[in-house]
């Protein structure tokens, strides 16, 4: 019989160097991988403040100023609600149905609130029955900006 022990060890070499250059490859692939979500991350931690600074800010549970006290704060949150959506489309651009959600949301509105999307959709519907924002399709609303009387 045959001694076939040196093919054995010539085989066993060969897969350890197979398996050493697969884990060079991989590390090599997992630094690549690394790198690239640092760079994500960085980039996304410049959008999330891009993004903070160019959204208004709405600061309506807060202490009233000392002069407005009395009964004319007694505002309906379906009041409170269109107020903000107001501020939100005061620049006069357009914004999703989505976005303007996530705004509210993200000031405070329908946390936990089942549905507050429908929500949203039912007061916008109703201010653009008052002519307060129109509806350009596809779920985009923009504020309506009144025209004076003595512009006409």
């Amino acid at each position: 019989m045959r001694d076939i022990r040196d093919d054995l060890r010539e085989r066993l070499h060969g897969l350890r160097e197979q398996r050493d250059l697969l884990q060079a490859q991989l590390q090599a692939k997992l630094d690549e991988i690394a790198l690239y979500e640092q760079h994500l991350s960085a980039l996304l931690d410049m959008e999330e403040k891009r993004a903070d600074a160019e959204q208004p800010r709405l600061a309506f549970d807060g202490p009233p100023p000392p002069d407005m006290v009395g009964p004319q704060l007694s505002v309906s949150a379906k009041d409170k609600l269109e107020s903000v959506i107001l501020v939100l489309l005061q620049d006069g651009q357009p914004r999703g149905h989505t976005v303007i959600r996530d705004e509210l949301e993200r000031a405070g509105f329908g946390i936990g609130e089942r549905h507050f999307g429908r929500k949203v959709h039912g007061t916008l519907m109703s201010m653009r029955s008052r002519e307060m924002v129109e509806n350009l399709g596809f779920g985009t609303w923009r504020r309506v900006i009144p025209q004076r009387a003595d512009a006409a």
